[in-house]
């Protein structure tokens, strides 16, 4: 089975106009091999998805969209916008847009210590471990809707 990943973006509607002509936009973001890659564009919504025999190549692909994602993701645009490498990072990877930049998100649970990683795009990791007092339930989609990875991120770095 090949290795795949599957991106899917809510865009504004000017966002929407920016890319609605799908063949242009595979132009400028490099074409995709595979017979079953596609990008779809219905309303406001984005599909992507991208099939390689090698995970380097799926991860240079997607890189290089969300490079060129970034200059129309709005600052408002801080929930989650999709998910990203499926089978091809075997984790359970969330993509983030806030304050105008791109950010992974995943949580990695180490002998019952959960911690959450953020990754920006130049590859800046931070680590914020939750502790047992934390009232946050250890589920990635919680941690999406209440931002606290991204929020504590951007807050403590550098």
């Amino acid at each position: 089975m090949e290795n795949q990943c599957i991106l899917e973006v809510n865009l504004c509607t000017k966002q929407s106009n920016f890319i609605n002509d799908a063949p242009k936009f595979l132009k400028k973001i490099g074409a995709f091999e595979g017979e079953d890659d596609y990008i779809s564009i219905k309303g406001n919504s984005l599909s992507l998805k991208v099939t390689k025999h090698h995970k380097k190549g799926i991860h240079i692909k997607i890189d290089y969209l969300i490079n060129y994602l970034e200059n129309i993701v709005l600052c408002e645009n801080t929930k989650k916008i999709g998910q990203i490498y499926g089978n091809a990072l075997l984790e359970n990877v969330q993509l983030f847009a806030c304050k105008n930049k791109i950010y992974l998100v995943s949580i990695k649970n180490d002998n019952k210590k959960y911690t959450i990683s953020v990754k920006n795009l130049k590859s800046e990791t931070y680590f914020y471990n939750l502790n047992e007092n934390e009232e946050v339930e250890i589920d990635i989609e919680n941690i999406i809707e209440t931002n606290v990875a991204l929020s504590h991120f951007l807050s403590n770095k550098k």
